[in-house]
């Protein structure tokens, strides 16, 4: 649907010249959605934390999604469904704009090292 797609840059009356368009998706796809919501649909039977009796294990807002978990173990679990179904659609999450957050009572934080599976 993106073959040999193009974009430039405009500050205001200026436009720089037009680059080859690589790898990612447009703002809002619809294939995007689609194949996300297919991907999250794995998660449903997996454990997360407990939101007023609903389980919740991620939450996503366009081509952004949080995974969220109790214990390390039950992260990397989720982690590994998302990578291993994205890729049966051709998508691969990009590890480098990717971040681990801890929320914690506990005076030190917990170390949480979560691994790709590539």
């Amino acid at each position: 649907m993106y073959w040999e797609q193009t974009a430039a840059m405009r500050i205001e009356n200026k436009t720089s010249t037009f680059q080859d368009i690589e790898r990612g998706v447009r703002q809002g796809c619809v294939l995007f959605s689609l194949y996300s919501e297919i991907i999250m649909q794995n998660l449903e039977n997996h454990p997360g934390i407990d939101v007023g009796g609903q389980n919740i294990n991620n939450l996503r807002y366009a081509d952004d999604t949080v995974l969220i978990a109790e214990n390390k173990e039950d992260l990397q679990k989720l982690l590994n469904i998302v990578e291993e179904e994205s890729r049966k659609k051709g998508l691969e999450l990009n590890s480098k704009k990717s971040e681990v957050m801890v929320i914690s009572r506990k005076q030190e934080s917990p170390k949480c090292d979560i691994f790709s599976i590539k």
